[in-house]
């Protein structure tokens, strides 16, 4: 699921 790969993502641009 790609979802969760952007979960991922988004999760890591606010720790950012």
């Amino acid at each position: 699921m790609a979802v969760s790969n952007e979960l991922e993502l988004l999760g890591q641009r606010v720790l950012t």
